[in-house]
């Protein structure tokens, strides 16, 4: 009879043990999704109130610890580099930053304009074999597969706090540059800068080289800045692209409703490196300072759309920035 009743508390407690481990599993992934970060958990170590939790956020490895109810991560879930002091090091004194993930490949970004690449191994969430490549090349790739282009020269500039690549294009025998957002993960759409052109002729052949909708209208807005009216079948997907001839930028502004519509078109020319075909699902809106993000889940990744508050136009996307600091309005 003892027996039975000392084999019935072993089993109660293991139950009340596997529960409340459960528990301190699912307050995990439901705090980390207020962080906007879509976890799958790959290896836990866990204690009675307390764990361990190497995972997969949004794409890319994460690091998390749970103790009396609360959740704690550092460096933006990247702390586990720490157990790698060689690979800690190295990316330290590169001043490197992650970029972006494919097929178990890790690529960060360096001070000197030089690209990281580590195989990511999930069973251990070690980086091995490191490959250093110029960035710029993997960037002049990722192009070519958008554009009828030749990317052949970049340079490096700051604007406003915020680190960019131009590239310098040859398309269709153009002059034409592109930037590159190494923050908000992204590119600008391609401006045709040829001295030989009127700055209408510039606006035409830049939209023309997206292959996408239809220019509906065209503006000299001033003798710097062109705006075109754009849509995609219908009047009410009517949109606006503008170039600046002087500094090379070109925006857009889609209403909420035209930008979930004109996304798939425009997707590959805005976000680099993705591949998937999949759909917006759309996941929750922040506001910092006087701007509004609206985040979306895009397969495993999470893209962002930027517009100033109490506005019904958005005027970017890009990708969340997965880095070693994140994003400062999440």
């Amino acid at each position: 009879m003892k027996k039975k009743i000392s084999l019935l508390i072993i089993i109660i407690v293991l139950i009340i043990i596997f529960y409340w481990q459960t528990v301190i599993k699912e307050t995990m992934l439901i705090s980390l999704k207020q962080d906007i970060e879509l976890c799958e958990i790959k290896k836990d170590e866990l204690w009675f109130n307390s764990g361990k939790f190497w995972m997969i956020c949004n794409d890319r490895p994460f690091y998390a610890e749970f103790e009396n109810g609360k959740i704690r991560y550092d460096m933006n879930g990247w702390s586990f580099l720490k157990e790698q002091p060689d690979v800690f090091k190295d990316l330290n004194d590169n001043k490197c930053d992650f970029l972006y993930s494919k097929d178990n490949k890790l690529f960060f970004f360096c001070e000197k304009g030089v690209a990281k690449i580590y195989d990511f191994n999930i069973n251990n969430f070690k980086l091995e074999n490191v490959i250093n490549e110029e960035l710029i090349n993997i960037i002049f790739e990722d192009i070519k597969k958008i554009y009828d282009c030749s990317p052949y020269d970049s340079f490096r500039f700051v604007s406003d706090g915020t680190d960019f690549l131009t590239i310098k294009l040859d398309c269709k025998g153009y002059d034409t540059v592109l930037n590159f957002n190494l923050e908000k993960i992204s590119y600008s759409l391609p401006i045709i800068m040829d001295e030989g052109l009127s700055n209408e002729e510039k606006a035409k052949l830049s939209f023309q080289l997206l292959g996408v909708c239809r220019l509906d209208n065209i503006d000299n807005i001033s003798q710097e800045e062109i705006l075109l009216s754009v849509f995609c079948g219908t009047s009410k997907e009517n949109f606006l692209i503008s170039y600046n001839l002087f500094t090379g930028i070109a925006k857009f502004a889609f209403s909420i409703k035209e930008f979930e519509k004109s996304y798939p078109l425009f997707k590959r020319r805005i976000l680099p490196f993705l591949d998937s075909d999949e759909e917006l699902e759309y996941l929750t809106t922040r506001e910092y300072i006087s701007y509004k993000f609206s985040f979306y889940k895009h397969d495993k990744k999470i893209l962002v759309s930027e517009q100033v508050k109490d506005s019904f136009i958005i005027s970017e996307f890009f990708l969340k920035n997965e880095g070693f600091n994140g994003d400062k309005y999440q």
